[in-house]
């Protein structure tokens, strides 16, 4: 008798497992979760350098970063943004290839944003003060932001006496042609003078009013992600 019921138990949950599969349904992306994903993503450049030799002994640490949204609506929402910010898109003029060259960038400013601020005249002395804290990037003068949705990598920064200086890595799916014409036209706005060259592989922006100066360096990824350090001394 027990092996009758076995059997027909068997049987019964073969048929089920032979009806058609129901089909998933996707749901639409959470606003909550695309906004998360656009928002500013900071990074502890100290937990970056920690010896994870042996992760696979104590299980280690995940540092990845979360993916860019680099979807066409996601692009341009950024852009509208940006066009907002300085004015409407009139503003956002693109400045096209440079024929000004500069000396090549040092290797060591292209990962680190306190050897990038040490490129800026009369940085040097904040930029080794400068400290490392996500509320730098959310502390940039209103002239120099982040571009709309960056997703920021390296933050760092120093208001201790006589300095003033912001110095931060971010990445964008935006080009680097518009990520140039965005801080020209914001930089106009506010007054700051402009100069456009090429040094090596990075693009250079910089300018100054005052006692204040800028610099813009530009890189394309080979993803064609556009990599902005951003570096700001003694602007309000």
């Amino acid at each position: 008798m027990r092996l009758m019921l076995t059997l027909s138990s068997l049987l019964v949950l073969a048929a089920c497992s032979s009806e058609p599969e129901e089909v998933p349904v996707v749901p639409e992306r959470d606003p909550a979760t695309t906004q998360a994903l656009s928002d500013q993503i900071m990074v502890d450049p100290d937990l970056t350098q920690q010896n994870e030799a042996n992760a696979a002994l104590t299980g280690g640490t995940d540092h990845s970063l979360p993916p860019i949204v680099a979807t066409r609506e996601a692009i341009e929402d950024a852009k509208l943004e940006a066009a907002d910010l300085v004015g409407g898109s009139s503003q956002l003029k693109p400045l096209g290839k440079t024929s000004e060259q500069g000396d090549p960038l040092p290797e060591g400013a292209l990962y680190s944003v306190t050897e990038m601020a040490k490129l800026t005249p009369g940085t040097s002395a904040c930029a080794d003060s400068a400290s490392f804290t996500a509320m730098w990037a959310a502390k940039m003068p209103k002239a120099f932001p982040v571009y709309p949705r960056g997703n920021t990598i390296e933050a760092a920064g120093s208001d201790t006496d006589p300095c003033s200086l912001r110095a931060i890595r971010f990445l964008t799916p935006v080009s680097t042609e518009d990520v140039l014409a965005f801080y020209t036209a914001s930089a106009r706005k506010e007054g700051y003078s402009t100069s456009h060259l090429l040094r090596g592989e990075i693009e250079e922006l910089r300018g100054a009013k005052g006692k204040g100066s800028y610099a813009v360096y530009v890189r394309r990824r080979a993803s064609g992600i556009s990599d902005v350090g951003l570096v700001t001394s003694g602007v309000d």
